[in-house]
């Protein structure tokens, strides 16, 4: 067992105000959300122990330590903090264990609750740097922009300041820019969806920018059918296009009824109504703030 003592006030805010963001970008991106909220709470947990103390106990478990994490074992509170929740708290998630050894620098691959963490713990709304609300409400429609600009952050912040950036950080970003070209633009997303539509013939096409006025989307297309097998068949339509460039619903409400489907794509979220469902939910009425763009029944924008 490891002996901790009780955190300062600032450490616990933090803590708990990164372990509710965990929450929230969890049930936003189809993992975990009891999971992303107690790494929240325990990442920062060995972070008050002095220095040499962390590097005493990582030397004790025979966690690796490279040049870097020996001139500032601050960098090692993840993989103590780890070991904190294994041998005092029984915790042996290694999902868990692995997220909150990798929040500090990160890793060369990432999962979804490593990326969730990483980015909770550097744009929490505590944060005062102002950058990070930016970053923060990206999250909840793009992770993996959300990560590749925190990265960018933490890179940019030790060049500022002359300190040498962790090889794993180094990784990661290197990673990124070899994956670049493998994720889709929002605009690309946008531009498959309403392909899909048309070639259904599905109609009242209209395509709302909502990212300045809500943070679970950054669009929603709209579009109604003549009746059940049709909403359904453009649902199939746009689920079978993007998953061919590997793009997935987080979720998919209504597809039996058929009378208001959603495919939440996280950056676009899809609403395919029926005639009476769409005069009576009326969702442009509901979102009159948002920018418009409508489309004719061959996909091209009305004037």
């Amino acid at each position: 067992m490891i002996e901790i003592k009780p955190l300062s006030t600032k450490r616990l805010e933090h803590s708990f105000s990164t372990a509710r963001l965990c929450y929230d970008l969890a049930l936003r991106n189809d993992c975990d959300p009891m999971k992303a909220y107690l790494c929240g709470v325990f990442h920062d947990i060995a972070r008050e122990l002095p220095r040499d103390t962390l590097l005493a106990l990582a030397k004790e478990r025979h966690i690796p330590v490279n040049q870097e994490e020996e001139e500032e074992p601050l960098l090692l509170h993840g993989d103590i903090a780890a070991a904190v929740m294994r041998e005092n708290y029984g915790i042996h998630d290694e999902e868990m264990l692995n997220a909150v050894r990798r929040h500090t620098v990160g890793d060369e691959e990432m999962t979804v609750l490593d990326k969730i963490l990483f980015i909770a713990d550097k744009t929490e709304p505590l944060r005062a740097y102002e950058e990070a609300a930016t970053i923060r409400e990206m999250a909840f429609h793009d992770l993996d922009g959300a990560l590749y600009d925190a990265t960018q952050g933490e890179m940019a912040y030790c060049a500022g300041r002359g300190l040498r950036v962790h090889p794993k950080t180094a990784f990661m970003f290197e990673n990124f820019n070899k994956k670049e070209n493998l994720y889709m633009t929002v605009t690309e997303k946008v531009n498959i969806a309403i392909n899909a539509i048309v070639e259904k013939k599905g109609f009242d096409l209209q395509l709302l920018d909502v990212a300045e006025i809500t943070t679970i989307a950054q669009h929603f297309i709209i579009c109604t059918a003549k009746n059940r097998t049709q909403s359904q068949a453009i649902a199939d339509e746009i689920t079978d296009e993007l998953s061919k460039q590997n793009e997935k619903p987080l979720r998919v409400e209504g597809y039996q009824a058929g009378g208001w489907i959603l495919l939440d794509y996280g950056d676009i979220i899809i609403h395919i109504f029926l005639p009476d469902e769409q005069e009576y939910y009326n969702l442009p009425r509901l979102w009159k703030d948002a920018k418009f763009t409508r489309f004719t029944e061959t996909g091209e924008v009305l004037s």
